[in-house]
Parts: C-alpha cells; structure tokens; sequence
C-alpha cells in the first residue's frame, strides 16, 4: 500500500488537535470536553489523537500553553508611537488577539470559576506574564503613571472586561458598541493631561 501524497495546503494534524480541542474546551469546559470529541473536529480518530497527546489532560495543558505562548508575543511586540499610544496599543493588541481566538477567552472564564486542572495551569500562564506586561507598562509610563492607581490592578480590569466581553455572545448588548477598550485604558492608566 502506498503512503498519501502529501498535501502542503493541509494544516498538519497536531495544530488541527490543538484548534480542535481549544473549540471543544472553550465550548464545553474541560469535564464535558471529550476526546472523541475533540478528534472528530480534527478529522481523525480517538487513537490517533492520543498518539499525539498521550491524554486529555496533556492535550489540554498545550492548549492553555499555546493559547498564552501566541498572547504573550500579541502583547510584547515592540509598537511604535507616543508613550500613551504605545500603552494603548498594548490593550487593543489583547482585544484583538481574544476578538481573533474567544475560545482562549471562554477557557480562562470557565476556569476561572471551576476546580479543574486549569487554574494551576492559568495561574502558572498569567501570572508571569501580568508580571511582565504590569513591568512594561511601568517603564513605558515611568512617573506618568497616574498616582493614585496601581497599574496591575488597573490592568486586570482591563483585561477582565475584554475577556468577558469575548467570551460572551451578548457583548454588544451589555458593553455596547464598539467597545471602548481605548477609553477604559486612558481614564484608568494615564493621567488626565494625556486623556
């Protein structure tokens, strides 16, 4: 029997597993998200799958990882601009990358509010890079930052709200239209002479 012929238009079958299974975690949360599941989406068999991934869990850690890997580079690529653009691209960098991908978004709510595998995984991903994205805008805005607000905490409500906001179907009807991502950004980083 001979080998297919390999076609280079054809996604290769682990990223195919790993979108598959960001869809189905994102959907269905990592209990009711099974590999049956995730296979069919990818256009392969149960087995298959697992000679990729040796469990779901496994498959799940690399998704979450990935998810973070992208976001991380989303956020850190070097903008150009004042040093108020550049903050501000910074947010508008997150809301694209979770407009481009809300299964990122729908994984870290259900995770954020249930007791499976993906809290110490979230926690391992966020944490270093809130730390690294709290560090960059500290040394953007140096004494510009407005005093009395402290940049992490100003920063995780920011990406709060577009996490929800791409995590739910009814945004427009709750945030409105279009968001006000750059508004929010200004009133709670910058000081008032650059808003």
């Amino acid at each position: 029997m001979s080998r297919p012929t390999h076609d280079p238009t054809r996604v290769p079958t682990r990223q195919r597993i790993l979108a598959a299974a960001a869809q189905a975690f994102g959907d269905d949360g990592f209990d009711r998200a099974t590999l049956a599941a995730i296979g069919r989406r990818a256009g392969i068999s149960r087995p298959s799958l697992l000679h990729h991934f040796e469990s779901k869990e496994a498959l799940y850690r690399q998704v979450v990882e990935r998810a973070f890997r992208e976001l991380t580079t989303a956020l850190l690529t070097p903008r150009g601009g004042d040093v108020a653009q550049r903050v501000v691209a910074l947010g508008l960098a997150f809301e694209e990358h979770l407009r481009e991908h809300p299964e990122h978004a729908r994984i870290v709510v259900r995770e954020l509010i249930s007791e499976g595998p993906g809290q110490a995984i979230l926690t391992e991903q966020v944490a270093p890079l809130l730390a690294r994205v709290t560090a960059l805008v500290e040394v953007e805005l140096g004494p510009r930052i407005r005093a009395d607000v402290p940049v992490r905490a100003a920063l995780l409500q920011v990406a709060s709200s577009l996490v929800l906001q791409a995590a739910t179907p009814v945004r427009d009807a709750l945030w409105g239209a279009p968001p006000q991502t750059e508004a929010l950004i200004r009133s709670l980083l910058l000081p008032d002479e650059e808003n």
